[in-house]
């Protein structure tokens, strides 16, 4: 027994509504709107299976598929071809993810679950928080200069690789990754490994683990060189905004229209991501407000500039 999502992407505007039906192996197991589409799953036993999709018009369209059915969840996306006026001959066969199946569990009318859901990959989400953790630990671990309080000394993290603009004119461009490890305390580190793990509870699921860490580092990578050029002076930027913003933006573009509750939701990420501008400071609150919005989706770390009284008390 496996569980089989079928779908259907509403089809664009048509003056006039008609009923869609699905019927597996004769049994009807979706009736609806044919404008508004379709987003249903059925439990089904292995081997093979016969689906007719149906637009009831007065000229009944009418396309059936074979399909076969093993172990695993299935998703199956019927299309709709507007010059034939029927759905299209090709089916479009992958293996259903966790989203596909909470999707349909939202749909009206549905049963109460659907069997075990496939689980959840977080391998890369939780790989990246521990190694935040260890960078913050490195940085009490290795200090160049004793701490004022929790933050680490200034001198400490330009050893460490924060970023500046004096280090990548001496050709130090490593660190426009390592300044994304990097944290000006415990508090920053929170706030971002919250946002962080909301946003890749979606996105990792999504798009894949390999993907998920290449748009992490792509974001941070961006993030870094918006933070060096809206920075004034020598300042120096720490943290991860960059790249978890980078992550958030993407969840909210691949987050279909109809799942308007997963772009509120990443939207809400945004808030811990952000919030380390308004807790540190005054000259370094402006740098570091500067560099969140010139970045746009790939956002910033924290700016920090060396040498000033403010920066040695929280650094």
């Amino acid at each position: 027994m496996a569980t089989v999502v079928l779908s259907f992407a509403p089809p664009g505007f048509y003056a006039v509504d008609f009923p869609l039906e699905f019927r597996v192996d004769g049994v009807v197991v979706h009736a609806g709107s044919f404008r508004a589409g379709a987003h249903v799953a059925v439990d089904l036993g292995a081997g093979d299976h016969v689906l007719v999709a149906t637009v009831q018009s007065p000229v009944p369209r009418s396309r059936t598929f074979s399909f076969a059915v093993g172990e695993e969840p299935l998703h199956l996306e019927l299309s709709y071809d507007r010059w034939w006026g029927n759905f299209k001959k090709s089916l479009v066969i992958r293996a259903a993810d966790h989203d596909d199946l909470l999707r349909a569990l939202e749909q009206p009318g549905a049963p109460d679950s659907l069997g075990e859901l496939p689980a959840q990959p977080m391998t890369a989400t939780f790989t990246l928080l521990a190694v935040l953790v260890v960078g913050l630990f490195l940085e009490y671990a290795l200090p160049v200069a004793p701490r004022t309080g929790f933050a680490p000394n200034i001198l400490t993290l330009q050893a460490l690789g924060a970023l500046g603009k004096e280090a990548l004119r001496d050709g130090d461009y490593f660190r426009l990754l390592t300044a994304t490890f990097l944290h000006a305390d415990p508090v920053h580190l929170a706030l971002n490994g919250v946002a962080l793990g909301m946003a890749g509870v979606f996105l990792e699921r999504k798009i894949g683990a390999r993907w998920f860490v290449l748009l992490y580092g792509i974001s941070g990578l961006f993030g870094s060189l918006g933070s060096v050029l809206a920075n004034k002076g020598n300042v120096l930027s720490v943290g991860a905004s960059g790249a978890i913003l980078g992550v958030v933006t993407a969840g909210m573009v691949l987050a279909e229209p109809i799942r308007t509750g997963i772009r509120l939701q990443l939207a809400r990420v945004l808030v811990p991501s952000l919030l380390p501008l308004a807790v540190h400071g005054d000259a370094p609150v402006r740098e570091r407000r500067r560099a969140h919005f010139h970045k746009g989706p790939v956002a910033n770390g924290m700016g920090i500039p060396p040498g000033s009284a403010r920066s040695r008390r929280r650094s």
